[in-house]
């Protein structure tokens, strides 16, 4: 039992001092499913909330909206076919934005299924993601459809 003990605590101390960066479901990012989409065991590869593109809404200070046309529809892995995250590329009159919606599931309940060619408004807050800035969308609208993603500070309504 000592041995054991012992192990667990140099185990602890290494990763204390560990340089690289732990997995984000060790980083404090306990809701990391709940705002990335992403499983409990969170494989968005950052090492700290601040880094995390679904958990950075809530220190986001402004939400931004854009207008424009899908130009492609991204599923990202999930959990299972309906916690897939989508994110969709729109673009607009100033270029083209990478949007994160929401699980597959939600959308598809709400009655809606992301297409190339749809026009769409979309509200959110833009954060810096592992490839360049993105927009954690809140808000979207489409075909006359107005559906509520995320709260104010960014909490997901799923």
């Amino acid at each position: 039992m000592r041995c054991l003990s012992a192990a667990t605590f140099v185990f602890s101390l290494l990763l204390l001092a560990s340089p690289q960066p732990l997995p984000a479901h060790h980083h404090g990012c306990h809701h990391c499913s709940d705002c990335c989409g992403h499983s409990h065991t969170c494989d968005c590869g950052h090492a700290t909330r601040d880094g995390c593109p679904g958990c950075a809404p809530a220190r986001a200070r402004t939400e931004q909206s854009v207008a424009g046309t899908i130009t492609e529809v991204i599923y990202l892995p999930g959990g299972s076919p309906d916690e897939a995250p989508v994110e969709v590329r729109v673009k607009t009159a100033s270029g083209k934005t990478l949007v994160r919606l929401g699980p597959v599931g939600f959308l598809r309940d709400r009655g809606f299924e992301p297409r190339e060619g749809a026009k769409v408004e979309i509200t959110g807050f833009p954060v810096r993601g592992p490839d360049g800035r993105i927009l954690v969308a809140t808000k979207l609208e489409a075909g006359g459809q107005a559906i509520q993603l995320r709260n104010s500070r960014g909490g997901p309504l799923w």
